[in-house]
């Protein structure tokens, strides 16, 4: 466990990781890359293929990283809500990152009126070819959004508070733990006070 005193900062991003040594540097550099306060918490359940080293030869970046056993990704990423501090909050998995300035389109577009923001998200393959561009689309009423889901998980922002309102992540979901957040979101919330950037603010590996 590494927790250095900073101050609080504006982002939480949380990595869940494990058993990815490939990648993980990757996604580490593309956060500290940000010019935003933003603290990156990363929770790793219990890596053995080189992921720590990595983690730890990067710690200087980190507002807060542990490697132990949990219950999967949901769970790891509920662990790291509950350490959150910043204004806005995101998950983004070991394999994805963030492109330049992302987190500065980001704040720029939330306002006091804001509990969502979405921006584009490429999804690409593993030797990093673009493939596809998607998001998580706001149709005419939340009926038409439910309906068309859509999602571009690692562009699609919160207010840290609205997800611990929300409950945070169904831990006994591993796989459309994001949709379901979504959908809670917007049935508790509706569809009236998210904000949209087009641009590509992420990017997700197939």
């Amino acid at each position: 466990v590494f927790t250095p005193n900073w101050p609080m900062p504006e982002f939480t991003i949380v990595t869940p990781v494990l058993d990815q040594a490939e990648y993980i540097e990757r996604c580490i550099l593309s956060v500290a890359a940000q010019n935003v306060d933003v603290e990156h918490i990363i929770i790793d359940g219990g890596s053995t293929d080189g992921t720590v080293e990595i983690i730890e030869n990067h710690q200087d970046k980190l507002a807060y990283w542990v490697s132990e056993k949990d219950n999967g990704q949901s769970h790891a990423i509920n662990k790291g809500l509950e350490r959150a501090t910043g204004e806005y909050f995101n998950w983004l998995n070991a394999d994805d990152q963030l492109t330049d300035g992302a987190l500065t389109h980001v704040s720029e577009a939330f306002n006091d009126d804001l509990q969502v923001v979405i921006g584009d998200c490429e999804h690409i393959d593993v030797s990093g070819r673009s493939v596809a561009i998607g998001r998580a689309r706001v149709w005419n009423s939340v009926e038409e959004t439910l309906a068309n889901y859509s999602m571009g998980q690692p562009s699609l922002f919160y207010r840290t508070e609205t997800v611990r309102q929300l409950g945070g992540l169904k831990e006994q979901l591993h796989y459309c733990m994001d949709m379901e957040l979504w959908f809670r979101y917007l049935l508790e919330f509706g569809q009236s006070n998210i904000g949209s950037i087009d641009a590509v603010i992420s990017k997700f590996q197939l």
